[in-house]
């Protein structure tokens, strides 16, 4: 089975890092995964976090959402999302 997971995120750096691994620990089992982090232009260390994740680890991308709000992180992982499973997950 495959999977997206979207995460849209707005300053959570101080939960992104437990989410991120979280989701890790649950998808090990999965043939293929992406967790799809959608970012609504932070302005604390939350992208930096999470930059660090993707170069680690190739199936987390990093996606800017200029908009702001959750509908359009939603809309924008939909775009970049290419399983048909789609989670949505919360930092």
């Amino acid at each position: 089975m495959s999977v997206s997971v979207i995460v849209p995120t707005f300053n959570e750096q101080d939960y992104i890092e437990d989410c991120i691994d979280s989701l890790l620990i649950g998808l090990k089992n999965f043939q293929e995964y992406e967790i799809i982090i959608v970012d609504g232009e932070s302005n604390d260390d939350t992208v930096k976090i999470v930059n660090k994740f993707c170069k680690d680890n190739r199936k987390i991308k990093l996606v800017n959402n200029p908009k702001k709000t959750a509908p359009s992180a939603l809309n924008l992982g939909l775009k970049f999302s290419k399983y048909e499973i789609i989670i949505r997950c919360d930092a």
